[in-house]
């Protein structure tokens, strides 16, 4: 017997978590199913309108979709927040512990490596000196050398 996963005991569309993080910069959602009644409980994703304790969460459109108004993560997200409490701590917290140490690391905050890669103002000025350059040096060809960073040069 094939049965529609009514209850969400299957699979569960997250877009915000009641009691660890709730995106205000996509309110709209809110009070569509996924954008409300969810909680952790004992470690796990607990839908409290049906009860169920969903196997797989899909964070769809705005469940991963960047929130660049955050106090805390400038870009983070509900899957991002998610995975930092209940999804794998340990690596999260190695990860922005890296991220932290800025000597070393460089690259994307590890929320917007999650959160949908979403640009922001800074991001596209950034992206537009790297086009800046790539146009310099195809202009002048071999006359220019390609600008290098070396991770921890900057620090």
């Amino acid at each position: 017997t094939v049965t529609v996963d009514a209850d969400c005991e299957l699979m569960q569309v997250v877009y915000n978590v009641d009691n660890l993080y709730v995106n205000s910069a996509f309110s709209e959602f809110s009070e569509q199913p996924g954008g409300h009644g969810l909680e952790i409980s004992d470690g796990k994703l607990h839908n409290t309108i049906t009860g169920s304790f969903p196997l797989i969460a899909h964070f769809a459109g705005p469940g991963h979709y960047p929130n660049f108004e955050d106090p805390v993560r400038h870009g983070t997200c509900t899957a991002y927040e998610v995975m930092r409490a209940i999804g794998h701590p340990q690596f999260v917290e190695l990860w922005e512990k890296e991220y932290k140490n800025q000597g070393k690391y460089f690259g994307l905050r590890p929320w917007r490596s999650i959160c949908s890669h979403a640009a922001s103002s800074w991001d596209v000025f950034g992206m537009r000196v790297s086009k800046f350059e790539d146009t310099v040096n195809d202009v002048l060809g071999s006359k220019v050398g390609p600008m290098v960073v070396i991770p921890g040069m900057l620090s």
